[in-house]
């Protein structure tokens, strides 16, 4: 079981990298349109979500090709163990057949975001995590297909969702007084898309790549143990849920502070910005408070063996208050990002990650020999650089041009 972890938990890592970069890309998507919703712009929405969902219909098919024919290399470059190097490529081969869906999906979410609703992407996310959990469940318990009922399960999921949310995304276009979707990408709407959603991809990307990074750590602090590596991945799955909140709510406020910029309300603005702060340090507090006293319990839902549970509760614990310090520089994010400052939110994010987050978890992690809780530390350490950087960036170029 633990190689099965393993190999899935360094399969993810890929996955989100990928999944990332094109929630990025959506996400500028989101700001475009809900800067024409907001202006009522309506045939310029029209033609801007047909360009983005037509876009990342043809970079999903592109991806999969490449990732399916360099499957074998990703997964020999991160180090794997041998003894979970045939799970995690399994995982990683048949997840990424499926990754047209995710990339459906996550454009329908982005869509909707920016036409003002954030309810209806949530409800497709908690549809495709329940499918998926009750699917790893037959595949793995029941029919005992390891990683790749695990995969299979995953991509079964993201079609349903995408299926679903596309079948609402064409009833909410008719209410909205949208034109019908065409396979159709316009020069100008795409430069418009990509000039705003580049930098928030990059900043995704370059996010994902650190942890990325953190796994490779991981493997070559502790050698070919296969304990250490299930241990981060287990963590690195409670992560990914905690983050959830945090994430959603940039996206949300990136999309409403674009529909207040093109209908000129400056109140809403700035009302966003603190409402989703509030709302961040609400979700904060609880899964910082969960991951740090209820570890262990959390943990013991992947059935870890004694050694794999004593790293992954040490783990978990040296990164547990990232969770409040993260709401302070998500709601920074959406704000620069609403207002289309994307750059901005991407150069501290990658500098976070890549001046801080690795160098800080290589140096504690592996030089000083702390091992998973050195790693860990240099999380929260990130998160709190880019706060601060955000911070004092809002202060001295958007807080007298908004009164904020």
């Amino acid at each position: 079981r633990a190689g099965i972890v393993a190999g899935v938990g360094v399969s993810s890592q890929m996955n989100y990298l990928v999944i990332n970069a094109v929630v990025g890309l959506s996400a500028g998507g989101s700001i475009v349109i809900s800067q024409y919703f907001g202006a009522k712009k309506y045939v310029d929405v029209s033609k801007a979500v047909n360009t983005l969902i037509t876009f990342l219909i043809v970079c999903g098919v592109a991806l999969t090709v490449v990732t399916l024919l360099l499957s074998d290399s990703i997964i020999r470059l991160l180090k794997t163990p041998q003894a979970a190097f045939k799970e995690a490529r399994d995982y990683f081969f048949y997840t990424m057949s499926g990754l047209v869906f995710i990339f459906v999906y996550n454009g329908i979410g982005a869509v909707l975001r920016g036409l003002g609703d954030s309810v209806r992407p949530l409800i497709f996310i908690g549809i495709a995590a329940a499918l998926n959990i009750g699917l790893d469940v037959l595949a793995v318990a029941a029919m005992d297909m390891g990683a790749a009922g695990v995969a299979v399960a995953t991509v079964v999921a993201h079609f349903i969702s995408a299926l679903i949310s596309a079948i609402y995304l064409i009833k909410k276009c008719k209410k909205s007084r949208l034109d019908k979707f065409r396979f159709r990408m316009e020069k100008q709407k795409l430069k418009e898309l990509l000039k705003t959603g580049v930098p928030t991809s990059i900043q995704n990307t370059v996010a994902s790549l650190s942890f990325v990074a953190l796994t490779y750590i991981i493997n070559i602090s502790y050698g070919d143990s296969v304990a250490a590596l299930a241990a981060g991945s287990m963590a690195f799955k409670i992560n990914s849920f905690a983050v959830l909140p945090s994430r959603s709510l940039n996206g949300s406020i990136a999309a409403m502070v674009g529909q207040n910029k093109g209908a000129g309300d400056k109140a809403r603005i700035k009302n966003t910005r603190n409402y989703g702060l509030i709302i961040g340090l609400i979700f904060g507090f609880i899964f910082s408070a969960a991951t740090f006293f209820f570890a262990e319990s959390l943990l013991k839902i992947f059935n870890p063996d004694t050694q794999t549970l004593e790293m992954g509760t040490l783990y978990v614990k040296s990164f547990a208050l990232d969770y409040v310090i993260l709401p302070f520089s998500i709601s920074q994010y959406g704000l620069t990002d609403g207002l289309g400052r994307t750059k901005v939110s991407m150069w501290v994010n990658s500098v976070s990650s890549l001046a801080l987050r690795v160098p800080g978890a290589y140096v504690m992690g592996k030089l000083l020999g702390w091992g998973l809780k050195g790693i860990g530390y240099a999380i929260p350490l990130s998160s709190l650089f880019s706060a601060v950087i955000m911070f004092v960036y809002v202060r001295r170029n958007i807080s007298k041009e908004l009164k904020i």
